[in-house]
């Protein structure tokens, strides 16, 4: 069970850097 969670812990953390660069560079 401790491995699903590491998983979405994962995949959240690679989610939410491009996210917030994506938007400084579009408004840029």
């Amino acid at each position: 069970m401790p491995l699903r969670r590491k998983a979405t812990d994962v995949r959240a953390t690679t989610t939410i850097p491009p996210l917030p660069s994506s938007s400084i560079t579009f408004t840029k």
